[in-house]
């Protein structure tokens, strides 16, 4: 199995009434074979 490398993830979504939200900005991850990772949101939903 290998590894998960993600490197320099950025995400900005534009809003209906203009503007926008910043939701990742310069996201580094790295996962090793083996690990295990969740990513939950506020209501605790993934």
């Amino acid at each position: 199995m290998s590894d998960l490398h993600i490197a320099n993830v950025s995400m900005r979504f534009d809003l209906p009434g203009g503007g926008s939200v910043q939701a990742l900005e310069n996201i580094n991850l790295n996962i090793k074979s083996g690990q295990l990772l969740s990513v939950l949101g506020p209501s605790g939903c993934g």
